[in-house]
């Protein structure tokens, strides 16, 4: 779903879709996630969602990954929050946000 304009993730937008491991939502133009638009994604492993203009997500919106080990949320206007992150990640880049001590 690269490249297609989207602004917003809806509530349990990705629930049919109980069995997908990656979702690719880079350059679009995402700034609003609803807390519950990745319910049901419990086989998710990895998630794009880079090049956006994302600037918080959701507390909810990941915990719930439990088995996501790939996130890229590079390049957006994120301002990180302690604990907002799943424990299953593996790699993650938050590479040109707006990241303080």
């Amino acid at each position: 779903m690269s490249g297609n304009k989207l602004t917003s993730l809806a509530e349990k937008v990705f629930s049919p879709c109980k069995n997908l491991r990656k979702l690719v939502l880079s350059y679009n133009e995402i700034v609003d996630i609803d807390m519950d638009a990745f319910d049901n994604l419990n086989n998710l492993e990895e998630l794009d969602m880079s090049n956006n203009k994302i600037n918080t997500i959701p507390h909810k919106a990941l915990a719930q990954l439990k088995n996501l080990k790939n996130l890229n949320l590079g390049n957006n206007t994120l301002v990180v929050r302690y604990g907002q992150f799943p424990s299953s990640l593996v790699s993650m880049d938050l590479s040109y946000n707006k990241l303080e001590n």
